[in-house]
């Protein structure tokens, strides 16, 4: 029994060797000099699939697609976030200079395992940043400061916050503050709150693969708009039938 649990022991660790080396070669290759825009996609899985305790990473590099961007596909389970966080802030910040859009998606809305630093992180850390879109997540935990830091970035023109919650008015009480939450929200000028559907999302945002597709398929992604066109109104419409609700003029 003894030389099996030692057996073990040297094949985790053995595994956890190959698990660290891998991640080192994914941030050498996300570190070349490359002046290319680059979008994030982070797609928390369910809890109940197959291996939702992995963290996987699938870097696009080349394609027809990507000449004039680099897309990295980022899934992470939401139960297993604590392990996560490190190695995905360790990724981001290889790319940090050059991200322009990061879109988060957690299906379905999970609870609010997303703590403040990781928005603030993106507000104070990522310069380039144009543009946030965030489905079925749980913002219960984003503070008054972090909304602060967003609407003053220079370059962020757009935050979709679709279908998301916790972060209405009702949610205001944490640790013996009083936080507007919803006001914080709404005082955001680049917010854009959906709670429909929304048409013309695949074009603005593109499109990404299940955890197990690691072909990419370069038409599966919309190469419109441009990176430097961000405009939402002229993309998208809302289903009639669901509330929108925005601080600015769509």
């Amino acid at each position: 029994m003894g030389m099996r649990l030692r057996h073990l022991d040297v094949f985790r660790s053995l595994l956890l060797e190959l698990v660290n080396r891998r991640w080192r070669e994914v941030s050498l290759m996300a570190s070349h000099n490359d002046d290319r825009p680059v979008w994030v996609y982070i797609i928390f899985r369910k809890n109940h699939c197959s291996g939702h305790e992995k963290m996987t990473v699938n870097m696009s590099f080349d394609g027809p697609i990507f000449w004039k961007r680099q897309v990295a596909y980022i899934y992470c389970c939401s139960c297993h976030f604590n392990e996560h966080e490190g190695p995905l802030l360790a990724l981001l910040r290889k790319l940090e200079h050059r991200v322009r859009r990061v879109c988060i998606v957690d299906t379905p809305v999970d609870y609010a395992f997303l703590p403040d630093s990781f928005f603030s992180y993106m507000a104070r850390n990522m310069p380039r940043l144009q543009f946030i879109y965030l489905r079925e997540i749980d913002l219960e935990k984003i503070n008054r400061g972090t909304m602060v830091e967003l609407a003053q970035h220079l370059q962020l023109k757009k935050l979709i916050v679709h279908k998301c919650r916790n972060y209405e008015v009702s949610h205001i009480i944490r640790d013996s503050n009083i936080y507007k939450v919803f006001e914080d929200f709404h005082n955001l000028p680049q917010l854009l709150v959906v709670k429909g559907d929304i048409v013309g999302l695949k074009a603005m945002i593109g499109d990404y693969p299940g955890p197990d597709e690691f072909v990419m398929g370069p038409q599966k992604l919309d190469g419109k708009p441009e990176d430097t066109d961000l405009s939402v109104s002229s993309e998208l419409a809302v289903s009639s039938e669901d509330a929108i609700t925005s601080s600015t003029s769509s």
